[in-house]
């Protein structure tokens, strides 16, 4: 009786092993609506130009798949203050302009593993980015300047480093101020 209680246990582990080793484990689909939601809930709560220089008008834009299971989804937004990241104590002030953004999110198996504002701001790390200078320009910047109470537009001339094109470096100039 134990010969057939043994045999009888040996031929259950068989079944069950090879059972085990039939059966194909599937992966849990990660899908990019799930990416989206990810990075949406990141942006609003970590991203440091959206929470610290009150950005708001979070608006999808896309997502594209850059490789199996990671997702890099792009999203608008503007903030209330220029520039990017913290504001520390030690500052000038913020100048309070109404400031559009793009910023892009990697999510890699439901982590968010980078975030750029712009091309140039590493939301994760708080740096900007290091860019190559490609030439400098000179440029004529135009700001309105109150004086006795009457506005009056004021011309200045400013030497930029020119990084990912004029445009952008001129708007960089334009929101440093005077």
């Amino acid at each position: 009786m134990n010969k057939k209680i043994l045999i009888g246990i040996l031929i259950v582990l068989a079944v069950l092993i090879a059972g085990y080793l039939l059966i194909e484990v599937e992966e849990v689909e990660y899908t990019a609506e799930e990416a989206e939601e990810i990075a949406e809930e990141w942006v609003r709560q970590e991203a440091l130009t959206f929470t610290e220089r009150e950005g708001e008008n979070l608006l999808y834009v896309e997502t594209n798949e850059v490789e199996e299971g990671v997702f890099e989804v792009v999203f608008d937004f503007e903030a209330r203050f220029a520039g990017y990241g913290v504001v520390e104590e030690d500052d000038e002030m913020a100048a309070q302009v109404i400031t559009p953004h793009v910023i892009t999110v990697t999510v890699d198996s439901n982590e968010v593993v980078e975030a750029v504002t712009d091309g140039v701001f590493d939301e994760i790390s708080g740096e900007m980015i290091e860019e190559e200078i490609d030439e400098t320009a000179e440029v004529g910047l135009y700001f309105v300047e109150v004086v006795d109470g009457t506005e009056e537009v004021a011309s200045v001339t400013r030497e930029i480093e020119i990084i990912n094109g004029i445009e952008g470096s001129a708007i960089v100039a334009l929101l440093e101020g005077v």
